[in-house]
């Protein structure tokens, strides 16, 4: 069975989206300003002026979503940030060590989110979306300020947890060359 979205956003944003079931993780791309970003925050329910339709099989999901620029809890460390994260999570979560350990930010466990750097940040709030254990996984250019030899390994985590699990990534890039890498399926806007 495929699954599909529909998004209107007017003024905005508008079209259907149809996808072969066995894709796992869909690449998003195109020019700046074309509407990528708002297409996740429609799937997501984030824009309240939006239709968004969404048949996703058999399953009612439950939503993650990582930005560019990371919403994490200034509060707390990054450990803290993770166990907030598995407050609420869904039966299939992974655990912190695994998605530390598959995001590679077992080293950050302690320190404050202000001393992290832009790519830690990153890592830290993709492990945090993980370990919420969600069924789609919405990634909005969170991988920019990560180094090529981490982002590759992280990818290779990503890949191998949505083919042992339920999950399915969108993740949104204007680096088309890695996208077509990872892509089951791509989106162009």
């Amino acid at each position: 069975m495929n699954f599909s979205f529909e998004v209107m956003f007017p003024n905005r944003i508008q079209g259907r989206v149809e996808l072969d079931s066995s894709s796992n993780f869909i690449g998003i791309t195109g020019p700046s300003g074309a509407g990528k970003s708002s297409l996740l925050r429609c799937i997501a329910g984030f824009e309240k002026d939006t239709l968004t339709q969404a048949n996703w099989g058999n399953v009612s999901p439950k939503i993650g979503v990582v930005f560019q620029q990371p919403l994490l809890f200034p509060h707390l460390d990054v450990k803290g940030n993770l166990q907030i994260a598995t407050r609420h999570a869904s039966e299939h979560a992974i655990s912190i060590d695994e998605a530390v350990k598959g995001c590679r930010c077992e080293h950050l466990l302690s320190k404050p989110i202000a001393t992290l750097s832009g790519g830690e940040a990153q890592r830290v709030a993709i492990a945090r979306a993980l370990v919420n254990g969600p069924h789609i996984l919405l990634l909005d250019e969170s991988f920019s300020a990560i180094d090529a030899v981490t982002r590759r390994h992280i990818y290779t985590f990503l890949r191998q947890l949505c083919a042992a699990s339920q999950l399915k990534c969108f993740m949104v890039s204007h680096d088309i060359d890695e996208l077509l890498l990872l892509s089951d399926e791509m989106i162009y806007i």
